[in-house]
């Protein structure tokens, strides 16, 4: 867990609203996003639109008209300083779940962990020399040995060089082990949905997320005999298990 204070300073997002705004009469819409910013997608201006409708209905600093056109004030980003300082007296501070997994656990864990991702880290999180702090330290030791044993990191005199894709590798692993066991249980093989393959089939069940990558593992019965797609499609993606095929 990390525990830090709230930010109180506006957010890109709220930046950005402001920019495309004021050459637009003080207006912002999707349409008025999506022509302002060509290469911007509906789905991307949506998340402007949820953020503005956050603000009005916590502080009405904004105003949206009937045809969902927003009119943005001069002051815009004092206005969502306000809001965001708002939230900060009802909640100062933010918790984040950094891992699932125990710490002890990521030690030999075969897949993605917090700690790989700090030991590759460029700005690691600071740890004290005593109590949990220590425990990490004592974990990344050991961590870091099991690296090397699996040929992921270099111990090179007096530093360790890890592989270059180390997380990628890691978190295909444990994606590789996942698709196995949904295999096994779904009696069907196990064949990879390349990117941009299109995927249908009847929901049945949610499978747990995958604890490194926050993400699940999909299991689809294809055209072709008994084989399987199998796919992490985000943070919601389904184990599908039917009359399935792959476009």
């Amino acid at each position: 867990m990390r525990v830090a204070r709230r930010n109180t300073e506006p957010r890109q997002v709220d930046r950005a609203v402001a920019e495309i705004a004021a050459p637009h009469d003080g207006r912002y819409s999707i349409d008025v996003h999506l022509k302002h910013d060509p290469s911007a997608t509906e789905c991307f201006a949506e998340t402007h639109v949820r953020r503005l409708e956050a603000i009005r209905r916590a502080t009405g600093g904004v105003e949206r008209e009937p045809d969902g056109t927003w009119i943005i004030a001069p002051d815009h980003l004092d206005r969502v300083a306000d809001y965001e300082r708002q939230r900060a007296r009802a909640e100062p501070v933010i918790v984040d779940k950094l891992s699932s997994i125990p710490l002890e656990k990521q030690v030999g864990f075969n897949g993605a962990t917090w700690i790989d991702r700090e030991l590759v880290s460029d700005t690691p999180e600071t740890l004290r020399n005593s109590g949990f702090g220590r425990e990490v330290r004592e974990a990344q030791v050991r961590r870091r040995q099991w690296l090397i044993a699996q040929g992921l990191a270099l111990d090179e005199q007096d530093r360790i060089v890890y592989h270059a894709n180390m997380i990628s590798i890691l978190r295909q692993h444990e994606l590789n082990r996942v698709a196995g066991q949904l295999s096994d249980e779904l009696g069907l093989a196990d064949t990879a949905a390349g990117p941009g393959d299109r995927i249908e089939g009847i929901l049945r069940r949610r499978s747990p997320p995958s604890p490194s990558t926050r993400g699940r593992r999909t299991g689809t019965k294809s055209g072709r005999k008994g084989a399987t797609s199998t796919g992490r499609v985000g943070l919601y993606a389904l184990d599908l298990a039917a009359d399935l095929w792959r476009r």
